[in-house]
């Protein structure tokens, strides 16, 4: 797993195929907008019936984390004053959590298929981006 920093601030946590660890693995800080684990479970593992509690959250950017399912995928990460500062490549199997900066993505093989999360609500392109 790699954890890429800039002044201190996580940008990005980059979780490789070959990370998985049994059991629950949170590989996000409580603190962030966007919570990631990852599960490795046996048969019969039974998780008790919950539902999660409405609680007024201040969200002041949005977080996102792509999955690659099948492919793979180049992103280049960007601090906050907009320098590029690392370019990861993510194959099938590996996650990025991007948690602050900018970035960009290039799909590398045809057929890629991946899953992005991001918190929402989404208010709008004009509103929660800004091109670098």
């Amino acid at each position: 797993m790699d954890i890429i920093k800039e002044n201190k601030e996580t940008i990005a946590i980059v979780f490789y195929e070959k990370d998985w660890k049994k059991g629950l693995n949170f590989l996000t800080e409580d603190k962030e907008y966007i919570q990631v684990a990852t599960w490795w479970y046996d048969k019969d593992r039974i998780s008790p019936s919950h539902k999660h509690k409405r609680n007024k959250r201040i969200v002041e950017r949005t977080q996102e984390t792509v999955f690659v399912k099948k492919g793979s995928i180049e992103i280049k990460l960007y601090n906050e004053a907009n320098k590029k500062i690392k370019t990861v490549i993510l194959k099938s199997g590996d996650i990025i959590i991007i948690l602050g900066g900018g970035h960009s993505y290039k799909i590398l093989e045809n057929s890629t298929q991946a899953i992005e999360f991001k918190n929402g609500p989404f208010l709008g392109v004009e509103i929660d981006k800004t091109l670098i």
